[in-house]
């Protein structure tokens, strides 16, 4: 008896999302390959020969339960990549079946889902990294892809069939994803349309303009898949899991948060969040600097983990546990660039994860950088961390995701009680140290105590809420001094 599994995916992302600065396109790429993979639930000429075992942002694995034998599951996965790509033609999709029962299976699930995953990456190797744009007499290149055939417009903008496609989708979904991705036709919000919309506000001081760009990935998601999903029952648990009460309970605090935070709102109502990626194990958004901790505040205080039995059938937690990357840095800032420094934080930040965590603090680490300039950033990420905070171990600068709320309370008492010029002459100080660890200058602790002393009663609150921030480490003063203006309190 046979029985087959069908493993889908979309493949080579840079060249269908990230091969474009306008956020629209970006938008538009992204949610393009997440609808097509969900539109497979609701085809009839597909979906009474599938069941879903787990679904990610491009990503589908069925169960196939009109298929015998290698020929029918062979029509199956023609339908469903013809499918694919007339839902999302811009995109380069991958499929392949695998009989789980077959000899050398032997009704292993996780030896099957790894085999599809391997017949994926070979069929990957063998495909175009691009989608082959249509024939056409245009000489230029896309002015936004730079890249394809620009065959639409005229004069200074030129667009690709491909970019075009994304672009209107982008645009034309930009105020009912939330809708879509919570599946609650209640939802009637309305976002801002570019980057400068959602970061301005005169009133935010040196903020103005300035966005925060946040990528979460979760941890270990696939060792944990590995190690407990042993069937398709428990793989589907896991997804649900995931996506409905982790991933959906976020999105949905955070837009009561909207609803109640004036900061969310621009003057005509429009919502300072941006969402370029959704499913998976990652997430990709982009709210105003003010907003950034904010944001983070409401995602790491969901805690949710993944409930199973061990080989013993004892019950067990597993925590769902993300690093994430932010960045804060100007609206202006080359998106796709930020995209990127951004998960080199996150690979940063995922080096103090030696296994899969056991508690959700072991593996809930925040790696930030404050980017005044781009322009900051010459070669790579660790040579600019070396030299922009002299040899101190970047990973001294992490914050835990449950520390974020102490965090705001201790910048809040900073901000009323300690001169904001003292921070930066521990900072210089800090400098002077790793130079001449002998030095006889101003050292922190002289400063500080100077400034303590001269605080009278509000002395001790001040002095724990420096502990709470710097647990001792006096490294950690770069830290106030970085997010200074970003812990300021939102309304």
């Amino acid at each position: 008896m046979s029985n087959y599994y069908l493993r889908v995916e979309a493949v080579n992302l840079d060249n269908s999302i990230h091969d474009t600065y306008n956020i629209s396109t970006i938008r538009g790429g992204s949610f393009m390959l997440f609808e097509a993979i969900k539109a497979l639930e609701k085809d009839s000429s597909v979906c009474s020969s599938l069941a879903k075992v787990s679904e990610g942002a491009s990503i589908g694995l069925y169960k196939l339960t009109a298929a015998s034998n290698d020929k029918e599951a062979k029509r199956i996965k023609d339908d469903v990549l013809s499918f694919l790509h007339k839902e999302a033609p811009i995109a380069t999709f991958v499929a392949n079946y695998y009989d789980f029962d077959c000899e050398e299976c032997c009704g292993d699930f996780s030896k099957g889902v790894k085999t599809l995953m391997a017949k994926n990456r070979w069929a990957q190797w063998q495909r175009p990294t691009i989608v082959m744009p249509e024939a056409n007499s245009s000489e230029r290149a896309c002015t936004l892809d730079g890249v394809r055939p620009g065959c639409h417009g005229n004069g200074d903008e030129n667009i690709s069939s491909a970019t075009l496609s994304r672009r209107d989708y982008g645009r034309a979904l930009r105020n009912n994803l939330y809708e879509i991705i919570l599946q609650d036709k209640t939802i009637d919000v309305k976002f801002t349309k570019d980057l400068e919309a959602l970061s301005s506000d005169a009133q935010k001081g040196n903020l103005n303009g300035k966005m925060a760009f946040i990528y979460l990935d979760g941890n270990k998601f696939g060792s944990i898949r590995d190690k407990y999903c042993t069937s398709d029952t428990l793989l589907n648990k896991f997804d649900h899991v995931v996506q409905e009460e982790l991933r959906a309970t976020i999105l949905r605090n955070i837009l009561k948060e909207v609803e109640i935070l004036d900061d969310f709102k621009t003057e005509f109502g429009e919502i300072r969040l941006e969402t370029l990626l959704w499913g998976g194990d990652e997430i990709e958004w982009i709210v105003p600097a003010w907003l950034g901790w904010q944001v983070l505040e409401i995602f790491y205080s969901t805690n949710i983990a993944f409930e199973v039995s061990d080989k013993d059938q004892q019950a067990m937690a597993v925590p769902l546990t993300h690093a994430c990357g932010i960045i804060f840095c100007n609206h202006s800032a080359p998106i796709l660039q930020i995209r990127k420094i951004a998960h080199e934080l996150v690979d940063c930040a995922k080096q103090e994860i030696t296994s899969t965590p056991e508690r959700h603090r072991e593996g809930n680490f925040i790696q930030y950088l404050v980017l005044e300039s781009f322009d900051m950033i010459e070669g790579s990420l660790e040579s600019f961390t070396d030299n922009y905070y002299k040899d101190i171990p970047f990973s001294e600068l992490l914050i835990h995701g449950d520390d974020i709320s102490p965090l705001k309370n201790s910048f809040q008492i900073l901000h009323t009680f300690f001169p904001r010029n003292k921070v930066f002459e521990i900072v210089a100080a800090l400098k002077i140290a790793v130079k001449d660890a002998r030095s006889a200058g101003n050292s922190v602790e002289e400063i500080l105590k100077k400034v303590l002393k001269g605080l009278g009663d509000d002395r001790e609150i001040v002095a724990q809420s420096i502990e709470q921030i710097t647990k001792s480490n006096q490294n950690r003063w770069y830290l106030i001094a970085d997010l200074w203006d970003f812990f300021k309190e939102v309304k």
